[in-house]
């Protein structure tokens, strides 16, 4: 009997150009992406030119602990702090609202009060913590 003798072929893909387009398409993103500086919310204390006075007309909201909130020191509920910012920027038009949080007041609680003031229309806004 007659052994036939058999080859093996084995195929070999080389990967090297394919790693050169990953590089090249690594470094093109990189070179071509635009990084922008995301804007925060300064949470410094108000200092004494900055607190509300009496003739600056600031509509003062406080939030406590618990998510209390209060309006000119009435409780108001989070729901009705538009209509309430409302009501009070047409007795004052040009004037700002002053949020002042506890820090046990929640950050979902700040957000909704200030979306409300937003929807009264109220773009001047100044945040601050309780002292």
């Amino acid at each position: 009997m007659k052994r036939i003798a058999t080859q093996q072929q084995t195929s070999d893909i080389d990967m090297t150009p394919m790693l050169d387009i990953v590089f090249i398409m690594l470094i093109f993103f990189i070179v071509t992406s635009s990084f922008i500086k995301e804007s925060g919310v300064d949470m410094s204390p108000l200092t004494k030119s900055t607190k509300p006075s009496a003739e600056s007309k600031s509509l003062v909201i406080r939030i406590s602990t618990g998510d209390l909130v209060s309006l000119d020191g009435r409780d108001v509920a989070i729901s009705a702090i538009a209509a309430n910012v409302q009501t009070w920027r047409v007795k004052n038009p040009e004037s700002s609202v002053v949020l002042l949080t506890d820090p046990g007041a929640s950050t979902s609680s700040l957000v909704k009060v200030a979306d409300g003031v937003r929807q009264a229309g109220v773009f001047d806004i100044k945040i601050s913590p309780m002292q």
